[in-house]
């Protein structure tokens, strides 16, 4: 059975060619974001059974779906039990009570049939992601992880340009939300979530009578065509491409693709 892949990251890419089983390296930034994958054809170049390409169908599998779904799976949880049940609170239709004990016309009792020995609670709300762009994460990678944290966002002013961005906004006061939540990432970095890089259709300057879009050909050239394929890469430029293929200038609108 043929299954297609949509992967918008390294670290997702990394993530599924781990799970299908194949020794593979692979550099996305030089491959399309869609792949497709056949465990059961015996006949493929160097056996990977790894095809590569756009693809007409909708049954598309996110690979960041897959990544966050075997997070639940795995994550570890916060267990709750003895007394501290009774500081657990939830709401009811007489008010905001104790999960264990009732408050109702001023008599506390516990339902016992409901009485649980534990309260198992995922770590995710408890611990939320820090999301970060793939330029803010390569930074963060770089750091030196036996610094201090102080000597950390010291180090930023002075070779980390998105983070110092994101951190400082260009003026010599932090911005407090930001700064809390790299001192998070910093103390647990899986808690870090990269971001996958915005991206646009561009459509083609002053052309009379019909709406047409930029997309990427063979050799770093531009042709254009109709309404673009949203599941096509090639018809999706980042703020880097911009400049590479010289359409950073006002004159081309530009449309952000939605997810």
């Amino acid at each position: 059975m043929t299954k297609y892949y949509r992967g918008r990251t390294q670290e997702q890419w990394d993530w599924l060619i781990d799970k299908l089983g194949i020794d593979f390296m692979w550099d996305v930034r030089n491959e399309p974001e869609i792949v497709y994958y056949d465990e059961e054809d015996d006949d493929l170049e160097e056996d990977y059974g790894l095809y590569i390409g756009p693809t007409e169908t909708k049954e598309i599998i996110e690979v960041s779906e897959l990544m966050e779904d075997e997070k639940m799976e795995n994550e570890d949880y916060v267990t709750i039990k003895d007394e501290d049940l009774e500081e657990v609170h939830w709401e009811t239709n007489y008010g905001r009570t104790s999960f264990i004990y009732h408050d109702k016309n001023g008599e506390k009792y516990a339902h016992e049939q409901f009485l649980p020995a534990s309260l198992s609670i995922p770590k995710s709300p408890l611990y939320p992601k820090v999301r970060m762009t793939t330029a803010e994460k390569a930074e963060f990678d770089k750091l030196d992880k036996e610094m201090s944290l102080y000597n950390a966002l010291t180090e930023i002013q002075d070779t980390c340009g998105a983070l110092y961005e994101r951190i400082y906004d260009h003026t010599n006061a932090s911005t407090p939300e930001f700064e809390l939540e790299f001192a998070r990432a910093w103390a647990d970095p899986s808690l870090i979530e990269v971001l996958p890089e915005p991206r646009w259709n561009v459509k083609v300057y002053k052309l009379e009578h019909e709406e047409m879009f930029y997309f990427k050909q063979y050799g770093g050239t531009l042709g254009w065509g109709a309404e673009p394929d949203d599941d096509d890469p090639d018809c999706q430029f980042t703020a880097a491409e911009f400049k590479q293929y010289g359409l950073d200038g006002d004159l081309f609108e530009k449309v952000e693709v939605q997810e």
